[in-house]
């Protein structure tokens, strides 16, 4: 079941708002709930925004599991691209 703020939280990482967005990475990542993982990964490969992906590496760094660190450590190798071929 996802938690409450979860529930307020994810929806925010879908914002036209880049700002809003980052800030919704940066806030799952000082929560540190697994949960988010999924969500995260996903905006970490998809979003248009370099910022909002950076933010969500390291917000995925603070969560730590190992598919996180995989999807940390190839943005911060080439933060300007997202990664196809990175799959949660």
């Amino acid at each position: 079941m996802t938690s409450p703020k979860l529930a307020t939280i994810l929806p925010l990482l879908h914002s036209d708002d880049a700002t809003l967005r980052s800030q919704a990475v940066i806030t799952l990542g000082q929560l540190g709930d697994e949960q988010a993982i999924a969500a995260l990964c996903q905006t970490l490969l998809n979003d248009s925004n370099p910022e909002v992906r950076s933010n969500t590496a390291d917000a995925l760094g603070k969560l730590a599991p190992p598919q996180p660190a995989i999807a940390y450590q190839t943005h911060k190798q080439n933060p300007s691209s997202q990664n196809p071929t990175f799959k949660p």
